[in-house]
C-alpha cells in the first residue's frame, strides 16, 4: 500500500480573520437583500438584462423592455422582472461560497483574493442557474399535462426549486474540485 498524501481540510476552529471575513460577506449579503427590496427592474437591469437576452437566444425571440413590467416577450408569453432577478439565488451563492470555503485560506491575502473571486463568480452562477430556471419553465409551459394535477404556479414553483437546488450541488461540487487543486499547487493555501 502506497502513502499518498492526502490533503486535509484546515480545522474549523475560531479565527478572527475567518470571523471578520463571515462578517463581511454576511453584511454583504445583507445589503444586498436591502438593496433588493427597495429596487425596482431599472436598478436590477444588470440581472434581468442578461437573463432576458439568454433566454431570447436560446428561443430565438426578442423581448423588450417596460420599466414598470420588465422584459417582455409576447411570443413566449413570459415578463422577466424583479422577481426573476435571482438576487436572492445569488446571496444564498455568495453566502456558501464564503462560509464553505474562507477557512481553507491560510493568509489574509489569500482570503481577500478568494473573497475578490467569488463576487463575480457569484454572478455569472446565478444568471447561469436563473436563465435555465426561466428556460425551464417556459418549458414546462408546453407539458400541458402537468397542468391537469398543478396549477402553472405550482409546477413554475416546483420547477424553480429543482432548479435552484441543482445548480447549488453542482456550484458547491466544481468549488470543492477547484479549492483542493488550488491547494495542491499553492503552499500558501494550506
Amino acid at each position: 500500500m502506497t502513502a499518498k498524501a492526502q490533503i486535509k481540510p484546515r480545522e474549523k476552529t475560531f479565527n478572527i480573520t475567518n470571523f471578520i471575513f463571515y462578517a463581511g460577506a454576511a453584511a454583504i449579503g445583507a445589503a444586498l437583500k436591502i438593496f433588493y427590496d427597495i429596487a425596482g427592474n431599472d436598478q436590477l437591469i444588470f440581472m434581468i438584462k442578461t437573463a432576458s437576452n439568454l433566454v431570447a437566444l436560446f428561443y430565438n425571440t426578442d423581448f423588450f423592455y417596460d420599466s414598470k413590467l420588465g422584459y417582455v416577450s409576447h411570443q413566449l408569453g413570459i415578463t422577466i422582472g424583479k422577481s426573476c432577478a435571482g438576487i436572492n439565488y445569488m446571496i444564498i451563492v455568495l453566502l456558501m461560497l464564503a462560509f464553505s470555503y474562507i477557512h481553507y485560506f491560510k493568509s489574509t491575502k489569500s482570503k481577500i483574493i478568494y473573497f475578490a473571486v467569488i463576487f463575480p463568480a457569484a454572478y455569472l452562477m446565478t444568471i447561469l442557474a436563473n436563465s435555465s430556471r426561466i428556460i425551464l419553465s417556459i418549458k414546462m409551459l408546453d407539458m400541458s399535462w402537468l397542468y391537469n394535477s398543478f396549477s402553472k404556479e405550482t409546477v413554475h414553483l416546483i420547477t424553480g426549486i429543482f432548479t435552484f437546488v441543482g445548480f447549488l450541488i453542482l456550484f458547491n461540487f466544481l468549488f470543492s474540485i477547484i479549492i483542493k487543486k488550488v491547494r495542491k499547487r499553492n503552499e500558501e493555501f494550506t
